[in-house]
């Protein structure tokens, strides 16, 4: 650690351009007697071409130093401070807070003084604790320009306390403040700092082609990722892989199938990038209330909150990576007990219609009446072969009860993809680690449940006890909320574990983590 910390003090001491090559004389720097004449020096008008820095980074720096009458903050004459040897520990690794190491990259060819290093640690720690407030994306296809924090709020905020921990404590509260942020983002810190970030990856290969050869290799890669120690025997070897497997949404039965080899051929630094793409996501996402439905794709995984309190955690499924679950906000505001389900047209055109030319009972079976318009159609007395998939005139609807796709309940919100939450016929779906087997819509798991929970917080007149004298009834009954509650779908790939400080990198399913990423960490 500590030669890593002499290179960076180094690195730390070049000053984002080429002094040399643009005017700035080493001699004349030396000739300074002090920190803050070298510092008043590279400050003034006549080297501001020379420094190369924005304009905006100019007059943040002079007006900083200036009210400090151009004393150094970082630095005791020409030695650092304890404070300042922190802060070079700590940014030398900016994944560790979710930052990309080349938005703040510096030149190799610069002046060499205490006054350098000095200016290039407080320009570092100004634009870190913007994009730490704000966010490094701006929409999801560009980079948010950089920024600087007002003068007397930066002044305010480095009064740091000499001691590692509490300045990383300082620095990770410029993000968000919530606890779903900071879990995530104190895990990041910590899983960057104890693992490795550059580790070889041996071919990794499922133990159907050849159960040693899987097992030797995996044995390698949890050692190369830090996982596992070497010395450790097989029984410590196995536990680990199964904690591996568990840390990656994996069902822990220490069995390495596709899914564990793809989470070990994954670098810990692609991890923390993902991790980093998380935070930046939450960062830049709406406050949520206090009331509201949460269901993170990725994760499989719905949550209920009253008064920021979870009340409720449901297994779901989601669409399929051709049939995905969107993302979107809106708010719940009918619960429907057996409800009908009128069959999405793409689903009667393309999969009802194939499925009803081989078998002509197929509409009986399946509980499902035909309509053209509002006039009832017997599907018996269609010729289905001249029925085309572009050009199918009928509406399918599928009457209420247990074999209803929708189960017994639904939840109702406005969108424009006409998906919901719902119970489902299917239950060993929920059995599953991996659940994306939907059209799009949401299967929840223990619906009811979650339904009681929600009447008795809404005080409407229809209670959990109405849901009960309705199951026996198995007829369509819709309950209005009296207060919509704000329901979110999101996608984020890596979440914080329930024990402190872990992570849990999920599998990006949609693929919609690669497109972010090129963006924050394109060298």
């Amino acid at each position: 650690m500590k030669s890593r910390q002499v290179i960076y003090f180094i690195l730390l001491s070049l000053l984002f351009f080429s002094c040399k090559r643009k005017g700035l004389d080493q001699e004349v720097l030396e000739a300074k007697k002090s920190v803050s004449e070298q510092i008043k020096w590279l400050l003034e008008p006549e080297q501001h071409e020379a420094l190369g820095l924005s304009t905006s980074a100019v007059h943040f720096l002079q007006e900083l130093y200036g009210n400090r009458s151009f004393a150094p903050i970082w630095h005791q004459d020409t030695n650092l401070t304890v404070t300042g040897k922190f802060l070079i520990e700590l940014l030398d690794n900016k994944l560790a807070f979710g930052l990309p190491e080349s938005r703040y990259a510096l030149p190799t060819d610069s002046l060499h003084s205490a006054a350098i290093s000095e200016l290039n640690l407080t320009h570092s720690l100004a634009l870190m604790r913007e994009d730490l407030s704000k966010g490094l994306l701006q929409g999801d296809s560009m980079l948010r320009p950089l920024s600087y924090p007002e003068v007397s709020t930066f002044q305010s905020e480095i009064r740091f306390q000499e001691h590692f921990d509490s300045i990383r404590e300082h620095m990770l509260l410029w993000g968000k403040q919530d606890t779903s942020y900071q879990k995530l983002a104190h895990g990041l810190f910590d899983f960057a700092r104890n693992h490795p970030l550059q580790e070889e990856i041996s071919e990794q290969i499922i133990e159907k082609e050849d159960s040693t050869l899987a097992h030797l290799a995996c044995r390698k890669n949890l050692i190369s990722k830090g996982f596992l120690a070497a010395e450790h025997d097989s029984i410590t070897y196995l536990e680990t892989l199964k904690k591996f497997q568990s840390a990656h949404g994996l069902k822990p039965d220490a069995v390495i199938g596709s899914r564990t080899r793809d989470a070990l051929r994954e670098s810990n630094l692609m991890k923390c990038q993902r991790a980093a793409l998380a935070l930046d996501q939450l960062r830049r996402s709406a406050d949520t209330t206090s009331h509201r439905i949460v269901v993170n794709i990725p994760e499989y995984r719905l949550r209920y909150y009253c008064n920021d309190s979870l009340i409720r955690t449901h297994k779901v499924v989601v669409g399929t990576p051709d049939k995905p679950t969107p993302m979107l906000e809106s708010k719940l505001h009918t619960i429907v007990v057996y409800p009908y389900w009128h069959v999405p047209y793409s689903i009667s055109s393309e999969e009802i219609l194939p499925a009803v030319r081989k078998r002509s009972d197929y509409f009986e079976k399946n509980h499902m009446i035909l309509k053209k318009g509002d006039v009832q159609v017997d599907p018996h007395t269609v010729d289905w072969k001249k029925i085309s998939s572009k050009s199918f005139p009928y509406k399918v609807i599928q009457q209420p009860g247990k074999h209803n796709s929708l189960g017994i309940i639904k939840f109702q919100f406005n969108n424009p993809y006409s998906v919901y939450i719902h119970d489902t016929p299917s239950k060993s779906k929920f059995r599953q680690h991996v659940r994306a087997f939907s059209h799009g819509c949401v299967r929840c798991s223990d619906p009811l449940e979650l339904a009681r929970e929600i009447l008795k917080r809404d005080r409407n007149k229809f209670d959990s006890d109405s849901l009960d004298q309705w199951l026996p009834v198995k007829k369509q009954r819709k309950v209005f909320l009296r207060h919509r509650i704000p329901i979110y779908l999101i996608y984020r790939s890596v979440v914080s574990a329930d024990s402190e400080n872990g992570l849990i990198f999920l599998r990006d399913i949609y693929v919609k983590d690669e497109k972010m990423l090129k963006i924050i960490f394109a060298s």
